[in-house]
């Protein structure tokens, strides 16, 4: 089964083309990327989509950008990840702090400046967890 991250962002209209970048490194590295606003599950609860969604991913990358860290949905999908205990690996846009339930996790400052540089970094990370899942599949399967 392949590693799937559920990539959390703002709906800002300055945020789509970082959004793309960033989930089109990710699947460059044979990784599922899920993005909620894709996943069209007309007439259904949104809660319920997102909270299935962050259960069914293996982590979460929280891209956090000038526009959108204080977007509520991007907070409240980092603590519902972090509470059911999903890896959460924050992605800072320059001027960016970490908070809430960031604070203290080791993140990626990116700059959309040189975004492919950090966004590639990225990529390599999540390739790196990709066995790891493998592994635990196997011991739970045995």
């Amino acid at each position: 089964m392949a590693y799937k991250v559920f990539l959390s962002h703002s709906m800002g209209e300055a945020d789509r083309d970082l959004v793309a970048q960033v989930a089109g490194v990710i699947q460059g590295h044979g990784i599922e990327c899920y993005i909620a606003s894709r996943d069209y599950q007309l007439g259904h609860q949104l809660p319920e989509k997102i909270g299935g969604s962050l259960r069914s991913s293996d982590s979460l990358v929280a891209l956090l950008t000038q526009g959108g860290s204080h977007a509520e949905w991007v907070n409240q999908e980092i603590g519902f990840a972090r509470g059911i205990g999903k890896l959460t690996i924050p992605v800072l846009e320059v001027g960016v702090e970490p908070s809430g339930f960031l604070v203290g996790l080791e993140y990626l400052r990116l700059d959309r400046g040189t975004a492919a540089h950090g966004l590639e970094a990225l990529g390599q990370y999540l390739t790196g967890l990709q066995p790891k899942k493998a592994t635990t599949e196997l011991i739970i399967g045995a």
